[in-house]
């Protein structure tokens, strides 16, 4: 046992020397580098290199008294220079603080965020470029269709180069050139062809909303207002009232065709609503040729109309126009009537009301024959829409908006003529309009 023990002192000195080795050796692999601290102090110290990736979260950094790395993130350092590398400590677009590499420094300024991303089976490392100009905010390259408009956007200021990148001389492999390529463009002094707007580029940027979704599933919902026109003539017979309340729902789809240029279209269900009353007005009943009669009634019915839609209108960061057309093949029915049938002397020959009639009164009843029969019609609606634009996040927007609606074709028509005072007729064709109040919400899809 004593004997074994005498080779302690030896095992010991070997671990320590093996130690000291490690450490030596971790110090020669390290790099000179330059931090500046988050206070803002410049110092010089010994970085360990290591993967992009890591680089990105972290760096190691030498600690002179004790020989051992230690780690600083960007909320320590804001900026380090590792052989000719440059990092910055920046808020990547989920607003993580990263170290990104400054790959192009000028005017505008390129970034690169590389970073690892679980994946099926594992990890796979990624890079994310960002823009920034200088006294603006770091904005990231977008990837797909999104890429030529929001570039095109972000260059306004230079139209040579929204040109390379509408021709796809220049793509998203290619944000180094452009970067290089803007800010040669402004050493040379701004070179514009042909007149431009002074202020253009802001006034675009701050108008239009270059990172709207290019396509959003929406749902309209309106308060509606009804009220039917019928002709001047034939007020003194059948009174116009105003068709009450009712609403407007659907589903759809927004899409973004161009810049601020958008087409809406969709499913809806919708009411038209209408009153109509008649007082004392002169008929003749059915198998009774030699008397006549007088009708007094009232009316009021809704008029449940599915249908699509079809819009197409500008869009800007806070307000809207659009306008289109609403076509609904045919309605639901629901209504109430009563009436009152009196001859010449003023006695009641008949009466009747009904509360839940599936049919009309007037249409049905009164202008329609087996020979020629009456229903409502199919309704063609021209649209006119103006409202603001609402932004919650990157996906959801609100829309308040008002909408009116013209009608194409009447609610319902007779060709049969109405004759009223001394030899004057008119045909009895009456039509929908609606004024409508409500809100649009936008899911967008990316």
């Amino acid at each position: 046992m004593i004997k074994n023990l005498r080779f302690l002192p030896t095992l010991v000195l070997l671990v320590i020397l093996e130690n000291v080795s490690s450490t030596a050796q971790g110090q020669k692999d390290a790099l000179d580098a330059v931090l500046v601290t988050a206070s803002g102090d410049t110092v010089k110290a010994q970085v360990k290199p290591d993967r992009a990736e890591r680089l990105s979260s972290y760096i190691q950094v030498l600690d002179p008294a004790t020989g051992t790395f230690k780690r600083k993130t960007p909320r320590d350092i804001k900026y380090f220079r590792l052989g000719q590398d440059e990092y910055f400590a920046k808020k990547d677009k989920e607003g993580n603080s990263v170290f990104m590499m400054a790959v192009v420094r000028g005017e505008v300024s390129l970034f690169r965020h590389t970073y690892r991303r679980k994946k099926a089976g594992g990890y796979e490392t990624e890079e994310q470029d960002y823009f920034e100009k200088k006294n603006q905010n770091l904005i990231p390259v977008p990837s797909g269709r999104k890429f030529r408009e929001t570039m095109s956007e972000y260059f306004s200021d230079y139209p040579d180069l929204v040109q390379k990148i509408h021709s796809k001389e220049y793509t998203e492999a290619n944000t180094e050139d452009i970067a290089l390529d803007y800010n040669e463009w402004v050493k040379a002094g701004r070179p514009r062809k042909g007149p431009q707007l002074s202020q253009g580029p802001m006034l675009v940027q701050n108008i239009y909303e270059p990172n709207a979704p290019d396509l959003a599933v929406e749902f309209p919902l309106y308060g509606v207002y009804n009220f039917v026109n019928y002709p001047n003539l034939l007020k003194s017979v059948y009174r116009s009232d105003n068709g009450g309340v009712g609403f407007d729902v659907g589903v759809g789809l927004k899409i973004r065709l161009k810049r601020g240029f958008v087409m809406r279209t969709g499913f809806n269900f919708r009411d038209k609503g209408y009153k109509a009353t008649g007082e004392k007005t002169p008929v003749q009943v059915a198998g009774d040729s030699t008397n006549f009669y007088y009708l007094s009634f009232q009316e009021k019915a809704t008029l449940f109309y599915p249908g699509v839609y079809l819009n197409f209108g500008h869009e800007w960061k806070y307000f809207f126009l659009s306008g289109g057309l609403n076509l609904s093949p045919f309605s639901f029915f629901r209504g109430s009537y009563s009436y009152e049938l009196t001859n010449f002397q003023g006695l009641i020959m008949a009466k009747e009301t009904v509360n839940a009639a599936r049919h009309s009164f007037l249409v049905h009843d009164l202008i329609s024959t087996s020979a020629e029969p009456r229903n409502f019609n199919m309704q063609a609606d021209v649209q006119f829409m103006f409202g603001g634009n609402f932004r919650i996040g990157d996906r959801i927007a609100l829309k308040p908006c008002m909408q009116y609606t013209v009608p194409l074709v009447p609610l319902y028509f007779s060709s049969q003529y109405v004759q009223y005072g001394e030899g004057q007729k008119s045909m009895l064709n009456v039509s929908g309009y609606q004024l409508k109040v409500g809100l649009i919400v936008e899911l967008g899809i990316h």
